[in-house]
């Protein structure tokens, strides 16, 4: 099939409450015909396609939820505090840096964001997860030998679930939300039905169904057949007392596209 720019639809990313709006982040763009990925201050990410295990590193809400494979590079992709990394001169909300991970060694991380008053970064790590203020005296130039390995967490999105009040998650929802996925070790990753959609945007968090594995040990150990594992929107709906009343169907959630396939 020929790629050409009106046949490959780019959706939009579908409802989110407000405070988890996120700017555009395209990976592939058009030259002469032809799909290409975007180079230079753009990281490569990992693209959920097929279940996987994981475990929740941190997350804010359903609608923000940083899972890590376990089969992840995160501790390779470090380097030691004794080599000597070049200091950086200038930094940008959305620059890739370095900075201490551990009193051993430094990640990379990514700016969010500058407090002007005292100077200092916010910066997420994106192999360790976790946001922390640096000033920008201990932020270091990113090794070029780093830039080719995809970020090492993935933010994710509960599938077929919304605040109560459809607008925001409350602070009890919140808390509901995060004594249940520490509830489990261990987690079944499955992506929902809308990532058979074509995505150009790396802002778009992957809708995924959550199933948290109560015997993580000998469930790794299952070579075929489905997961045993709870469904951890169930969970999270009766602890807030409510349950399929709160549940949107999937025309509702994410809106029906007529994505066309390509191969890319």
């Amino acid at each position: 099939m020929m790629i050409t720019e009106k046949s490959v639809f780019y959706p939009d990313p579908g409802p989110q409450p407000k405070q988890t709006k996120r700017s555009a982040s395209p990976f592939l763009r058009f030259e002469k015909g032809k799909l290409k990925m975007i180079v230079g201050n753009k990281m490569p990410r990992i693209r959920i396609r097929d279940p996987f295990y994981a475990h929740i590193i941190e997350a804010s809400s359903p609608s923000e939820i940083w899972i890590q494979m376990v089969n992840h590079i995160a501790s390779q992709l470090e380097i030691a505090k004794n080599v000597q990394l070049e200091p950086v001169q200038e930094i940008s909300t959305g620059d890739y840096v370095m900075a201490r991970v551990s009193e051993d060694s430094y990640g990379r991380c990514r700016v969010m964001r500058t407090d002007y008053k005292t100077k200092e970064r916010l910066v997420r790590f994106i192999d360790h997860g976790g946001q922390y203020w640096f000033p920008m005296n201990d932020l270091f130039q990113m090794p070029k030998k780093l830039w080719d390995f995809p970020w090492q967490t993935i933010p994710v999105l509960l599938f077929n679930v919304r605040p109560i009040d459809g607008k925001c998650w409350s602070k009890d929802e919140v808390i509901h939300f995060t004594e249940t996925y520490k509830q489990f070790e261990l987690f079944w990753i499955v992506p929902a039905k809308t990532l058979l959609q074509y995505v150009n945007d790396d802002s778009y968090y992957c809708r995924v169904n959550i199933y948290g594995i109560q015997n993580p040990v000998k469930e790794q150990l299952r070579i075929e057949g489905e997961c045993n594992g709870i469904d951890f929107r169930n969970v999270f709906l009766a602890s807030r007392g409510t349950f399929d009343d709160t549940a949107l169907a999937l025309a509702e959630y994410q809106d029906e596209y007529d994505a066309v396939a390509v191969n890319l």
